[in-house]
């Protein structure tokens, strides 16, 4: 449990301190229309990007694609653009969402995006009836 705390706090600590010396450009905030779990995974997310001081240079919450440089003007739940390696996209799994569908979402933003990898986060959604 304290490892977990000291983690987070870590973690917190370096994603403010990247943000605060304008390392990373953070663009929107998370959805407002998901639950509270989707909200929170799209920020633990965007966190974790930000946490890579000099990897991204922006990083866009419920933002278009073509917001961050992007081609494409779907929205994202998070998008990292990358100074060092492969651009990120991440979609969170709502209530009115599956997979199978946000996965697809993905991998058209992939294709017209060389350079991207993404993935779907599934774990809020099973917290969906809590909120």
């Amino acid at each position: 449990m304290s490892g977990a705390i000291i983690g987070g706090a870590t973690g917190a600590l370096t994603a403010g301190l990247n943000y605060a010396l304008g390392g990373v450009k953070i663009i929107g905030s998370a959805q407002k229309t998901g639950n509270l779990f989707h909200r929170f995974s799209s920020n633990v997310q965007a966190g974790k990007f930000a946490m890579q001081i000099g990897r991204y240079s922006e990083i866009g919450l419920n933002s278009k694609l073509k917001t961050v440089g992007l081609n494409g003007a779907k929205r994202l739940d998070v998008t990292a653009v990358a100074r060092i390696g492969k651009n990120k996209l991440i979609e969170v799994v709502s209530k009115t969402q599956t997979v199978l569908s946000q996965q697809n979402k993905i991998n058209a933003m992939i294709a017209s995006n060389p350079g991207t990898t993404g993935r779907v986060v599934s774990w809020a959604l099973q917290h969906w009836f809590y909120f």
